[in-house]
Protein backbone atom coordinates (compact mmCIF):
# COMPACT_ATOMS: atom_id res chain seq x y z
CA UNK A 1 0.00 0.00 0.00
CA UNK A 2 1.19 3.33 -1.02
CA UNK A 3 1.12 5.71 2.16
CA UNK A 4 0.50 8.38 0.72
CA UNK A 5 -1.99 7.98 -2.10
CA UNK A 6 -3.71 5.33 -0.65
CA UNK A 7 -3.39 2.73 -3.18
CA UNK A 8 -1.88 -0.64 -3.32
CA UNK A 9 1.20 -0.99 -4.65
CA UNK A 10 1.31 -3.16 -7.82
CA UNK A 11 4.40 -4.64 -9.54
CA UNK A 12 4.59 -4.66 -13.76
CA UNK A 13 6.53 -5.57 -16.27
CA UNK A 14 7.51 -3.90 -19.21
CA UNK A 15 9.15 -5.71 -21.77
CA UNK A 16 10.74 -3.93 -24.82
CA UNK A 17 13.62 -5.20 -27.28
CA UNK A 18 15.78 -2.29 -27.97
CA UNK A 19 15.26 0.75 -25.71
CA UNK A 20 17.23 3.86 -27.37
CA UNK A 21 16.70 7.80 -26.49
CA UNK A 22 14.95 9.28 -29.42
CA UNK A 23 12.61 6.59 -30.97
CA UNK A 24 8.96 7.37 -30.79
CA UNK A 25 8.28 3.95 -29.22
CA UNK A 26 10.73 4.25 -26.67
CA UNK A 27 9.39 7.82 -25.69
CA UNK A 28 6.19 6.45 -25.66
CA UNK A 29 7.65 3.31 -23.43
CA UNK A 30 9.41 6.21 -20.90
CA UNK A 31 6.68 8.10 -20.38
CA UNK A 32 4.84 5.22 -19.59
CA UNK A 33 7.30 4.10 -17.48
CA UNK A 34 7.96 7.59 -15.55
CA UNK A 35 4.06 7.78 -15.00
CA UNK A 36 3.93 4.10 -13.49
CA UNK A 37 6.51 4.56 -10.99
CA UNK A 38 5.39 8.28 -10.16
CA UNK A 39 2.31 6.17 -8.71
CA UNK A 40 4.32 4.42 -6.68
CA UNK A 41 3.96 0.92 -8.40
CA UNK A 42 6.90 -1.20 -9.03
CA UNK A 43 8.21 -1.80 -12.46
CA UNK A 44 10.68 -4.35 -13.62
CA UNK A 45 11.83 -3.70 -17.42
CA UNK A 46 13.37 -6.70 -19.84
CA UNK A 47 14.99 -5.55 -22.11
CA UNK A 48 17.83 -6.92 -25.22
CA UNK A 49 19.58 -3.97 -25.32
CA UNK A 50 19.97 -0.50 -23.80
CA UNK A 51 21.30 2.61 -25.38
CA UNK A 52 20.69 5.27 -22.82
CA UNK A 53 19.99 5.41 -19.44
CA UNK A 54 16.56 4.99 -17.62
CA UNK A 55 15.29 6.52 -14.00
CA UNK A 56 17.21 6.05 -11.57
CA UNK A 57 14.23 4.73 -9.16
CA UNK A 58 14.51 2.76 -5.82
CA UNK A 59 10.83 1.11 -7.46
CA UNK A 60 12.64 0.56 -10.59
CA UNK A 61 14.52 -3.07 -11.89
CA UNK A 62 16.33 -3.03 -15.48
CA UNK A 63 17.27 -6.91 -16.40
CA UNK A 64 18.91 -7.23 -19.79
CA UNK A 65 18.70 -10.48 -21.07
CA UNK A 66 21.57 -11.56 -23.78
CA UNK A 67 19.72 -12.78 -26.94
CA UNK A 68 21.28 -15.55 -29.11
CA UNK A 69 21.65 -15.67 -33.32
CA UNK A 70 22.83 -13.66 -36.14
CA UNK A 71 19.69 -12.00 -37.66
CA UNK A 72 17.50 -9.66 -36.38
CA UNK A 73 14.40 -12.56 -36.35
CA UNK A 74 16.69 -14.96 -34.99
CA UNK A 75 17.36 -12.32 -31.92
CA UNK A 76 14.00 -11.72 -31.62
CA UNK A 77 12.82 -15.37 -31.27
CA UNK A 78 15.42 -15.40 -28.05
CA UNK A 79 14.71 -12.78 -27.13
CA UNK A 80 10.56 -13.87 -26.83
CA UNK A 81 11.61 -17.34 -25.46
CA UNK A 82 14.02 -15.64 -22.65
CA UNK A 83 11.21 -13.23 -21.60
CA UNK A 84 8.80 -16.20 -20.99
CA UNK A 85 10.97 -17.89 -19.03
CA UNK A 86 11.83 -14.37 -16.95
CA UNK A 87 7.95 -13.89 -16.67
CA UNK A 88 7.53 -17.51 -15.60
CA UNK A 89 9.56 -16.87 -12.70
CA UNK A 90 7.74 -14.31 -10.86
CA UNK A 91 3.41 -13.13 -10.35
CA UNK A 92 3.45 -9.96 -12.03
CA UNK A 93 0.42 -8.21 -11.46
CA UNK A 94 0.30 -6.90 -15.06
CA UNK A 95 2.75 -6.97 -18.02
CA UNK A 96 2.80 -4.86 -21.32
CA UNK A 97 4.86 -5.26 -24.52
CA UNK A 98 6.13 -2.64 -26.10
CA UNK A 99 7.35 -5.53 -28.52
CA UNK A 100 5.10 -7.94 -30.79
CA UNK A 101 5.56 -10.63 -28.24
CA UNK A 102 3.35 -13.36 -26.82
CA UNK A 103 2.81 -13.78 -23.43
CA UNK A 104 1.48 -10.80 -22.71
CA UNK A 105 -1.64 -8.85 -20.51
CA UNK A 106 -1.33 -6.45 -22.88
CA UNK A 107 0.26 -5.00 -25.99
CA UNK A 108 1.19 -1.61 -27.12
CA UNK A 109 0.85 -1.54 -30.74
CA UNK A 110 3.44 0.88 -32.17
CA UNK A 111 3.66 -0.40 -35.69
CA UNK A 112 1.33 -0.89 -38.36
CA UNK A 113 -0.15 -4.94 -39.13
CA UNK A 114 2.32 -6.86 -40.41
CA UNK A 115 0.29 -9.37 -41.85
CA UNK A 116 -1.40 -5.96 -44.11
CA UNK A 117 1.58 -4.40 -44.88
CA UNK A 118 3.68 -7.38 -46.15
CA UNK A 119 0.76 -8.90 -47.46
CA UNK A 120 0.88 -5.87 -50.37
CA UNK A 121 4.35 -6.49 -50.92
CA UNK A 122 5.03 -10.00 -51.39
CA UNK A 123 3.63 -13.10 -52.49
CA UNK A 124 2.00 -15.38 -49.78
CA UNK A 125 4.78 -17.99 -50.41
CA UNK A 126 7.37 -15.67 -49.85
CA UNK A 127 5.89 -14.79 -45.96
CA UNK A 128 5.38 -18.39 -45.08
CA UNK A 129 9.06 -19.55 -46.43
CA UNK A 130 11.50 -17.38 -45.89
CA UNK A 131 12.65 -17.36 -42.04
CA UNK A 132 12.73 -13.66 -41.31
CA UNK A 133 8.69 -12.75 -42.95
CA UNK A 134 7.77 -16.41 -40.84
CA UNK A 135 9.23 -15.55 -37.56
CA UNK A 136 7.48 -11.96 -37.32
CA UNK A 137 4.13 -13.07 -38.54
CA UNK A 138 4.16 -16.04 -35.71
CA UNK A 139 4.87 -13.59 -32.86
CA UNK A 140 1.97 -11.32 -34.12
CA UNK A 141 -0.51 -13.98 -34.63
CA UNK A 142 0.15 -15.43 -31.10
CA UNK A 143 -0.45 -12.11 -30.15
CA UNK A 144 -3.44 -11.59 -32.28
CA UNK A 145 -5.42 -14.55 -32.73
CA UNK A 146 -8.90 -15.43 -31.08
CA UNK A 147 -7.43 -17.64 -28.54
CA UNK A 148 -4.94 -15.27 -27.14
CA UNK A 149 -6.03 -13.20 -23.80
CA UNK A 150 -3.33 -9.95 -24.54
CA UNK A 151 -5.48 -6.81 -24.63
CA UNK A 152 -4.52 -4.56 -27.74
CA UNK A 153 -3.55 -0.73 -26.79
CA UNK A 154 -3.58 0.59 -30.51
CA UNK A 155 -3.09 3.75 -31.17
CA UNK A 156 -5.59 4.27 -34.16
CA UNK A 157 -8.79 3.01 -35.71
CA UNK A 158 -7.17 1.51 -39.00
CA UNK A 159 -4.67 -0.73 -36.84
CA UNK A 160 -7.99 -2.25 -35.23
CA UNK A 161 -9.34 -2.89 -38.72
CA UNK A 162 -6.20 -4.13 -40.01
CA UNK A 163 -5.69 -6.67 -37.29
CA UNK A 164 -8.88 -7.72 -37.16
CA UNK A 165 -9.14 -8.20 -41.19
CA UNK A 166 -6.62 -10.70 -40.69
CA UNK A 167 -6.94 -12.57 -36.96
CA UNK A 168 -10.09 -11.77 -36.18
CA UNK A 169 -9.34 -10.12 -32.85
CA UNK A 170 -12.48 -9.81 -30.77
CA UNK A 171 -14.08 -6.06 -30.31
CA UNK A 172 -13.77 -6.61 -26.76
CA UNK A 173 -9.63 -6.77 -26.82
CA UNK A 174 -8.60 -3.44 -28.34
CA UNK A 175 -8.44 0.44 -26.48
CA UNK A 176 -7.70 2.96 -29.19
CA UNK A 177 -5.33 5.32 -26.69
CA UNK A 178 -5.22 9.52 -27.61
CA UNK A 179 -2.44 10.52 -28.99
CA UNK A 180 0.85 10.78 -26.52
CA UNK A 181 3.28 13.84 -26.87
CA UNK A 182 5.43 15.02 -23.95
CA UNK A 183 3.18 17.42 -22.18
CA UNK A 184 6.60 20.28 -22.59
CA UNK A 185 5.48 20.00 -26.44
CA UNK A 186 3.65 22.79 -26.18
CA UNK A 187 3.90 26.50 -28.15
CA UNK A 188 6.65 28.02 -26.25
CA UNK A 189 6.11 31.92 -25.38
CA UNK A 190 8.90 33.07 -26.62
CA UNK A 191 8.47 31.97 -30.28
CA UNK A 192 10.32 34.76 -31.41
CA UNK A 193 13.41 34.25 -30.12
CA UNK A 194 13.53 30.53 -30.96
CA UNK A 195 12.86 31.68 -34.35
CA UNK A 196 15.69 34.14 -34.24
CA UNK A 197 18.09 31.55 -32.32
CA UNK A 198 17.56 28.78 -34.01
CA UNK A 199 17.76 30.05 -38.06
CA UNK A 200 20.70 32.04 -36.58
CA UNK A 201 22.40 28.66 -35.74
CA UNK A 202 21.09 27.25 -39.05
CA UNK A 203 22.27 29.89 -41.27
CA UNK A 204 18.65 30.47 -42.51
CA UNK A 205 17.45 33.92 -43.36
CA UNK A 206 15.17 35.48 -40.95
CA UNK A 207 12.22 36.13 -43.35
CA UNK A 208 12.70 32.32 -45.34
CA UNK A 209 9.64 30.50 -45.09
CA UNK A 210 10.96 27.18 -43.60
CA UNK A 211 9.86 23.94 -43.60
CA UNK A 212 10.37 21.44 -41.41
CA UNK A 213 10.59 17.51 -41.20
CA UNK A 214 11.19 15.48 -38.72
CA UNK A 215 12.54 11.49 -39.37
CA UNK A 216 14.36 8.99 -38.02
CA UNK A 217 14.19 6.84 -41.01
CA UNK A 218 14.10 9.38 -44.47
CA UNK A 219 13.22 6.99 -47.10
CA UNK A 220 9.80 5.33 -45.28
CA UNK A 221 9.20 9.12 -43.97
CA UNK A 222 9.28 11.01 -47.61
CA UNK A 223 12.33 12.99 -46.65
CA UNK A 224 12.72 12.61 -50.77
CA UNK A 225 9.19 13.39 -51.62
CA UNK A 226 9.51 17.03 -49.75
CA UNK A 227 12.68 17.74 -51.27
CA UNK A 228 10.93 17.03 -54.44
CA UNK A 229 7.59 19.22 -53.64
CA UNK A 230 9.91 22.12 -52.34
CA UNK A 231 11.98 21.97 -55.68
CA UNK A 232 8.63 22.23 -57.87
CA UNK A 233 7.88 25.88 -55.82
CA UNK A 234 8.70 28.96 -57.63
CA UNK A 235 10.41 30.53 -54.93
CA UNK A 236 13.96 31.01 -53.88
CA UNK A 237 12.71 32.31 -50.36
CA UNK A 238 11.47 28.52 -49.00
CA UNK A 239 13.58 26.33 -47.11
CA UNK A 240 13.99 22.46 -45.40
CA UNK A 241 15.27 21.63 -42.18
CA UNK A 242 15.33 17.89 -41.90
CA UNK A 243 15.70 16.72 -38.16
CA UNK A 244 17.02 13.34 -38.05
CA UNK A 245 19.88 10.86 -37.97
CA UNK A 246 19.17 9.21 -41.14
CA UNK A 247 21.44 9.05 -44.91
CA UNK A 248 21.99 12.63 -44.62
CA UNK A 249 24.97 12.08 -47.87
CA UNK A 250 22.26 10.19 -49.93
CA UNK A 251 19.47 13.16 -49.46
CA UNK A 252 21.82 15.63 -49.98
CA UNK A 253 22.66 13.82 -53.41
CA UNK A 254 18.96 14.11 -54.29
CA UNK A 255 18.65 17.72 -53.24
CA UNK A 256 21.66 18.41 -55.50
CA UNK A 257 19.96 16.86 -58.07
CA UNK A 258 16.79 18.85 -57.58
CA UNK A 259 18.60 22.21 -57.28
CA UNK A 260 18.08 22.76 -53.86
CA UNK A 261 21.52 21.91 -51.80
CA UNK A 262 21.70 25.45 -50.73
CA UNK A 263 18.45 25.71 -49.38
CA UNK A 264 17.90 22.11 -47.70
CA UNK A 265 19.55 22.04 -44.01
CA UNK A 266 20.08 18.50 -42.23
CA UNK A 267 19.96 19.33 -38.23
CA UNK A 268 21.07 15.26 -37.90
CA UNK A 269 19.43 14.02 -34.38
CA UNK A 270 17.96 16.15 -31.79
CA UNK A 271 16.55 16.28 -28.68
CA UNK A 272 15.61 19.82 -28.97
CA UNK A 273 12.50 19.09 -31.49
CA UNK A 274 9.94 21.06 -30.32
CA UNK A 275 12.23 24.52 -30.55
CA UNK A 276 13.39 23.01 -34.12
CA UNK A 277 9.75 22.94 -34.62
CA UNK A 278 8.56 26.34 -33.42
CA UNK A 279 10.95 28.34 -35.37
CA UNK A 280 9.50 26.85 -38.96
CA UNK A 281 6.21 27.63 -40.64
CA UNK A 282 5.09 24.35 -41.64
CA UNK A 283 5.34 21.00 -41.14
CA UNK A 284 6.03 18.35 -44.10
CA UNK A 285 5.91 14.58 -43.50
CA UNK A 286 4.38 12.91 -46.14
CA UNK A 287 5.51 9.52 -45.13
CA UNK A 288 5.34 5.79 -47.15
CA UNK A 289 3.77 3.91 -43.85
CA UNK A 290 2.73 6.02 -40.93
CA UNK A 291 0.73 3.99 -37.81
CA UNK A 292 0.84 7.38 -36.14
CA UNK A 293 2.74 10.23 -37.10
CA UNK A 294 3.75 11.70 -33.25
CA UNK A 295 5.18 14.64 -35.23
CA UNK A 296 2.12 15.75 -36.88
CA UNK A 297 0.81 16.24 -33.13
CA UNK A 298 4.06 17.62 -31.46
CA UNK A 299 3.57 20.00 -34.74
CA UNK A 300 -0.02 21.30 -34.08
CA UNK A 301 0.73 21.31 -30.17
CA UNK A 302 3.64 23.97 -31.20
CA UNK A 303 0.94 25.78 -33.16
CA UNK A 304 2.88 24.94 -36.84
CA UNK A 305 0.34 23.85 -39.64
CA UNK A 306 1.06 19.95 -41.29
CA UNK A 307 1.04 18.79 -44.63
CA UNK A 308 0.61 15.48 -43.89
CA UNK A 309 0.24 11.90 -46.34
CA UNK A 310 -3.04 9.87 -45.72
CA UNK A 311 -0.54 6.88 -45.01
CA UNK A 312 0.14 8.63 -41.56
CA UNK A 313 -2.57 7.62 -38.50
CA UNK A 314 -2.65 10.82 -37.48
CA UNK A 315 -3.58 12.39 -41.02
CA UNK A 316 -6.64 13.42 -39.84
CA UNK A 317 -5.33 15.85 -36.96
CA UNK A 318 -3.95 17.50 -40.25
CA UNK A 319 -6.75 17.77 -42.21
CA UNK A 320 -8.77 18.83 -39.28
CA UNK A 321 -7.13 22.11 -39.83
CA UNK A 322 -7.88 21.93 -43.76
CA UNK A 323 -8.39 18.75 -45.71
CA UNK A 324 -6.01 19.81 -48.47
CA UNK A 325 -3.08 19.52 -46.44
CA UNK A 326 -3.66 15.63 -46.57
CA UNK A 327 -2.22 14.19 -49.64
CA UNK A 328 -4.61 10.93 -50.58
CA UNK A 329 -3.36 7.37 -51.27
CA UNK A 330 -1.83 5.90 -53.81
CA UNK A 331 0.53 8.60 -53.55
CA UNK A 332 1.17 10.85 -56.29
CA UNK A 333 4.06 13.58 -56.40
CA UNK A 334 1.86 16.56 -57.75
CA UNK A 335 -1.00 16.10 -55.20
CA UNK A 336 2.40 16.98 -52.67
CA UNK A 337 3.24 19.89 -54.58
CA UNK A 338 -0.20 20.99 -55.20
CA UNK A 339 -0.70 20.71 -51.34
CA UNK A 340 2.23 22.78 -50.71
CA UNK A 341 1.86 25.32 -53.13
CA UNK A 342 -2.00 25.89 -51.17
CA UNK A 343 -0.81 25.78 -48.40
CA UNK A 344 1.92 28.44 -49.03
CA UNK A 345 -0.33 31.03 -50.51
CA UNK A 346 -2.40 30.02 -46.55
CA UNK A 347 -0.55 30.56 -44.59
CA UNK A 348 -1.24 33.01 -41.97
CA UNK A 349 -4.66 31.94 -42.16
CA UNK A 350 -3.38 27.86 -41.39
CA UNK A 351 -1.64 29.45 -38.93
CA UNK A 352 -4.47 31.22 -37.21
CA UNK A 353 -6.94 27.76 -37.54
CA UNK A 354 -3.87 25.95 -35.41
CA UNK A 355 -3.78 28.72 -32.79
CA UNK A 356 -7.52 29.13 -32.42
CA UNK A 357 -8.13 29.56 -29.03
CA UNK A 358 -9.64 26.20 -27.01
CA UNK A 359 -7.92 23.87 -29.37
CA UNK A 360 -5.53 22.18 -27.17
CA UNK A 361 -6.95 18.39 -27.59
CA UNK A 362 -6.05 15.50 -25.88
CA UNK A 363 -2.81 15.26 -26.86
CA UNK A 364 -0.87 14.16 -23.62
CA UNK A 365 -2.87 11.79 -21.51
CA UNK A 366 -1.92 8.33 -23.10
CA UNK A 367 0.57 6.97 -20.22
CA UNK A 368 -1.78 8.02 -17.55
CA UNK A 369 -4.53 5.75 -19.62
CA UNK A 370 -2.61 2.83 -20.20
CA UNK A 371 -1.56 3.50 -16.25
CA UNK A 372 -5.28 3.65 -15.46
CA UNK A 373 -5.62 0.42 -17.42
CA UNK A 374 -2.88 -1.40 -15.95
CA UNK A 375 -4.18 -0.99 -12.49
CA UNK A 376 -7.59 -1.93 -12.93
Amino acid sequence: MDQNTGKQTLHFAFVLYRYFPHGGLQKDFLRTLQEVLSRGHRVTVFLAKQEAPLPDAKNLEVILLPVSGWSNHAKMRSFSKKVLQELAKKNFDNTLMFSRLPGGDFYFAADNCLAADWSKLHHPLILKLLPRYRTFLSLEKAVLQPESKTHILALVEQQKRDYQSFYHTQDERFTILPAGIDPTCRRPENVPVIRREVRERFHIPQEAILLIQVAAQFGVKGVDRAIEAMAEQARTDLFLLVAGGGEIEKYKAIAEKHGVADRVIFAGASSDIPHLIAAADLMIHPARKEATGTVIVESLAVGVPVIASAACGYAPYAAAIDPQLVTPEPFVQNDLNTSLAYALDRLPGLTAQVLRPGRDLDFYRRAAVIADLLEK
